[in-house]
């Protein structure tokens, strides 16, 4: 039991623009063929989370998108410190 941090690259957090989504886009930087996008989380804590998406998005600024998260994460106890 217990809190735990966790890890999550960049280029695992797909997005999906979808106007029922709970995220919102709070900024999008384009590097070419791929682009950083930063959402903000719908809860109070106001967590942000910045995905590098592969091609086009329609996400402008505002606009709501669903996160998922592909391939394995990294956990570890906010108490022990000690991986899981």
């Amino acid at each position: 039991d217990g809190t735990v941090d966790v890890l999550v690259r960049p280029e695992q957090i797909k997005l999906a623009a979808d106007p029922d989504g709970p995220w919102e886009v709070v900024s999008v930087e384009y590097l070419g063929h791929e682009s950083l996008v930063e959402v903000r989380s719908p809860n109070a804590d106001g967590l942000q989370v910045t995905a590098r998406h592969q091609g086009d998005l329609d996400a402008l600024l505002g606009s709501r998108v669903a996160l998922s998260v592909q391939g394995p994460v990294r956990a570890w106890s906010t108490n022990e410190q000690a991986r899981l």
